[in-house]
């Protein structure tokens, strides 16, 4: 609070006071200061898309999709925002308009030239062809995304790669592919606090298989 009290103009002391309300669950108050920081820069990509997050948390999807919209105004492509308006489409059960808003995507510049951005477009098609039950489209999206070249991407979005073919394949019922893949992610960052979570899922899935004995080597 001491760097609004030294400039109550300062867009970014009020975003970041924003997150730390957000972060706590006081979303009254994470409004607040978010609609301040907007106020003060409303040219600012991560300003706006943070306030998205934050009316999401509040359930008021028309002021989170206007904020997404502005976000993607000010800078296409930002942390491919338009993949959470193809979210909320999915949300709003307009399957067929979200559908051919990320075929859309995957047409535009800032995707086609764009190997981060094109595959979180993947995964939101991923879960829009198994949510509406288009099995054989979800599973060659999900073949897209095992084909995107590692060194293609960002370093945290090569973990996110990894993490969803994983969890794709389960959904797909191929446990043993996303064995595969929870072990591969294992093995590339041992040791870090998210492995847990890792291990955990990998000993659901040897469940599910029925080997129990390395289930239990994995808790």
């Amino acid at each position: 609070i001491t760097a609004i009290e030294q400039n109550p103009n300062y867009a970014t002391a009020h975003h970041w006071l924003a997150v730390q309300y957000h972060d706590m669950h006081e979303h009254e108050k994470a409004i607040e200061q978010i609609e301040m920081a907007m106020t003060l820069d409303p040219k600012s990509a991560i300003i706006h898309f943070f306030g998205a997050v934050v009316y999401y948390a509040t359930n008021n999807v028309n002021k989170e999709l206007a904020l997404y919209k502005q976000t993607s105004n000010i800078s296409p492509g930002y942390l491919g925002v338009e993949c959470s308006i193809g979210q909320i489409l999915k949300r709003q059960y307009k399957w067929e308009e979200a559908e051919k808003y990320y075929a859309d995507l995957l047409k535009s510049d800032y995707y086609k030239n764009n190997n981060n951005n094109q595959l979180m477009v993947y995964f939101g098609l991923f879960d829009l062809y198994l949510t509406i039950n288009k099995k054989d489209k979800a599973i060659k999206i999900n073949k897209l995304i095992e084909n995107v070249e590692d060194k293609l991407l960002e370093q945290h979005l090569i973990k996110v790669k990894y993490l969803r073919l994983a969890m794709n394949y389960f959904n797909l019922n191929q446990p043993k592919k996303s064995i595969k893949y929870y072990t591969h992610l294992i093995e590339m960052h041992p040791n870090e606090e998210w492995d847990a979570w890792s291990c955990l899922d990998l000993a659901n899935c040897l469940i599910y298989i029925k080997d129990f004995d390395k289930a239990s080597e994995k808790l």
